[in-house]
């Protein structure tokens, strides 16, 4: 037996030292600012962009405000940021590998957010990859996964196939 095979717990509130043995872990980030308000969920990433377990997740009921030039990118980032840092702390991580925003109204209300959200996201959360899209795109994109588009545990399929 060596040192690394026996870690000390660690302190409360702060998150386990990695395992240098272990293979690296990558996060994603799922942003959705709605009309209904705003989710967030962050999960680790798998081979081949799979997830590996199932995300945090984090909502507000408020949605992002509409302003002079569209979505409020500052209200949105007052509300996702502390969110994902939290996220973030709670799985023993400082930044995410990807950020995906949908957004309803990306395409008409977006322009704020198409401004501002890249450059806060990348300084906030050390991302490498952003996509940003219309909550439609999102939607569609969505819905080959466990849950249709919008991904609510409580949408159900219209029909079932026999």
């Amino acid at each position: 037996m060596n040192a690394l095979d026996h870690q000390p717990a660690p302190a409360a509130g702060h998150a386990p030292e990695p395992d240098p043995r272990a293979p690296a872990v990558y996060h994603a980030l799922g942003i959705d600012s709605g009309g209904s308000g705003v989710r967030i969920a962050l999960g680790p990433v798998g081979p081949l962009g799979t997830p590996a377990t199932e995300p945090l997740t984090w909502h507000s009921p408020s949605p992002a405000l509409v302003g002079e030039h569209g979505i409020d990118a500052a209200g949105l980032l007052a509300q996702v940021l502390p969110a994902a840092q939290r996220l973030l702390r709670q799985v023993g991580a400082e930044r995410v590998a990807a950020v995906c925003v949908g957004a309803a109204g990306m395409a008409s209300l977006g322009d704020d957010l198409r401004a501002r959200l890249p450059t806060a996201l990348t300084d906030a959360l050390g991302l490498r990859r952003l996509a940003l899209a219309a909550d439609g795109v999102t939607a569609y994109v969505g819905a080959p996964g466990r849950r249709r588009g919008g991904g609510h545990r409580h949408d159900r399929p219209r029909y079932r196939p026999r």
